[in-house]
């Protein structure tokens, strides 16, 4: 799960425990989210992109 969030305006910055760092943020087109993780890290796993999703609607980005 995630060790330190941060929001920044519509994106959801999130840090993990083991270090790995993912953006959450919504399409300008649509409702979907987009999990990006930074250079050099893996895709999150299926369980790990729903715990994102929750978090990210949860926060105050959801609402940007």
């Amino acid at each position: 799960m995630a060790y330190f969030t941060k929001e920044l305006g519509g994106t959801l910055l999130i840090v993990t425990q083991d270090e790995r760092t993912y953006e959450v943020r919504r399409t300008s087109v649509s409702s979907d989210l987009i999990i990006t993780p930074d250079e050099g890290t893996p895709r999150p796993s299926s369980a790990e992109e729903m715990d994102f999703r929750k978090l990210y609607k949860l926060s105050n980005c959801c609402t940007v």
